[in-house]
This record gives C-alpha cells, structure tokens and sequence, in this order.
C-alpha cells in the first residue's frame, strides 16, 4: 500500500484505515488515529521511528506477550 492510498489496514487493530493514520516505520505498517490515541491517554508515546507494532500493543495492553 501506497502512502496516498486511501486503503490501509493498521497493524496494531486489523481495521481498515483511511486518510487518519501513522505510519510505524521498523515494521513498515500502519497505526490508525484510534489505537495512537489509546497509546496517548495511557500516559504513553508512540515513537513512529523507534517503536514496532508489538511495542504498541504493549504500550496499550501490557499482558500481551511478545512474538
């Protein structure tokens, strides 16, 4: 998927994403508004150069194991 294409799906969710989206640059995926956000008001930071996927799902359940 194209950056200017209006379909995307984010990697943290699986929801199919429009325009509102971030892209998570070491796992080449995207990150919709709604799960960058669930990141935000856990006190967290979703850092798009630094982070993966796997990191933001732990930054907002951190039960979920890693792999």
């Amino acid at each position: 998927m194209g950056f200017f294409s209006l379909k995307a799906t984010c990697g943290v969710c699986g929801r199919e994403v429009g325009w509102n989206r971030y892209k998570i640059i070491k796992s080449n995926a995207w990150c919709c508004y709604d799960c960058y956000e669930r990141v935000r008001s856990t006190g967290g930071y979703v850092d798009v150069f630094k982070d993966t996927i796997e990191d933001i799902k732990r930054k907002i359940d951190p039960n979920v194991e890693a792999g």
